[in-house]
């Protein structure tokens, strides 16, 4: 048996109230795609499907803003 397989199965075994609900997510899902699809034919297409996708542990000046505001706007020694 697929996963795909397995996934119909499952759902066919939920309330209809849930059933619905998958499939309204779905349709959104693939709604998404189609439009992610239609804005990556030019010529930033590859970096258009990418968007929003990346993940990254890098800590940047922007994640650690109000750390480094603090640090900027604290009084230094012999200034006070």
């Amino acid at each position: 048996m697929t996963k795909l397989e397995r996934l119909i199965e499952e759902a066919r075994q939920l309330p209809e109230s849930d059933r619905l609900r998958l499939v309204e997510g779905v349709e959104r899902s693939v709604e998404g795609e189609t439009e992610a699809s239609s804005l990556a034919s030019g010529s930033y297409g590859p970096l258009v499907a990418l968007a929003g996708t990346a993940v990254s542990d890098f800590s940047d000046v922007s994640t650690d803003k109000y750390r480094r505001l603090a640090e900027a706007d604290a009084p230094r020694r012999g200034d006070e």
